[in-house]
């Protein structure tokens, strides 16, 4: 019955609506004059965090943060290799990093945003998007893709408590990031059930 479609679609501006609470560890249960929404948290954190890294990337580069201690992983030989390729790009992407030795890297930084998610996890992912392929032309190529991956990494997940000052200033987020009514992997962000078809459902109409 529901329908899904932007924050801002068909409605008072989903930050001013009610939030009526969590469902399922996952969902946001929100009221608004007219309408119900349910917003998959995860999906709209991801396509928040997603904005901002496109945003930034477009702008020349990702915010960075220096880890306090620098992490090492080991590679393949021929990934090492790359890294002298790749260089340029990681460090657009707010990803510092250097060989180390013949089969190992070292990661100094990490975009700001994702400041709370594993670097190594999160490199091994943007390494593993390029497999077999030309390592330079295909992420610069998938720029998007390699952004979304990075957003999917910090978004909250499935079991994460909001509170509701949380919840709102996700929502006026979403707001501002909200150019289409999906996260960055095409899965809708929300979904909303008008006051009629609630209605037509309890055979009112």
């Amino acid at each position: 019955q529901g329908s899904a479609s932007g924050s801002t679609t068909g409605g008072e501006p989903i930050s001013q609506m009610r939030y009526i609470g969590q469902m399922f560890n996952l969902y946001l249960l929100l009221e608004g004059r007219e309408r119900l929404a349910v917003v998959d948290m995860h999906a709209a954190h991801e396509r928040v965090v997603f904005y901002r890294l496109k945003q930034q990337f477009a702008a020349g580069e990702i915010n960075s943060q220096v880890l306090l201690l620098p992490e090492t992983m080991v590679l393949a030989p021929d990934q090492v290799a790359h890294l002298a390729v790749l260089q340029p790009l990681l460090c657009r992407m707010g990803l510092e990093c250097e060989s180390f030795g013949e089969d190992c890297i070292v990661v100094r930084s990490v975009p700001a945003v994702l400041s709370g998610v594993s670097p190594l996890r999160l490199l091994a992912d943007i390494f593993s998007l390029a497999e077999g392929r030309d390592w330079q032309q295909h992420l610069t190529k998938e720029i998007d893709a390699v952004l979304a991956r990075m957003a999917c990494h910090t978004a909250v997940r499935s079991g994460d408590s909001l509170t509701p000052q949380e919840v709102y200033a996700l929502l006026e987020a979403l707001e501002e990031a909200e150019a289409g009514a999906f996260c960055p992997h095409g899965r809708p962000v929300a979904v909303f059930v008008r006051r009629g078809e609630l209605a037509q459902m309890f055979g009112r109409e």
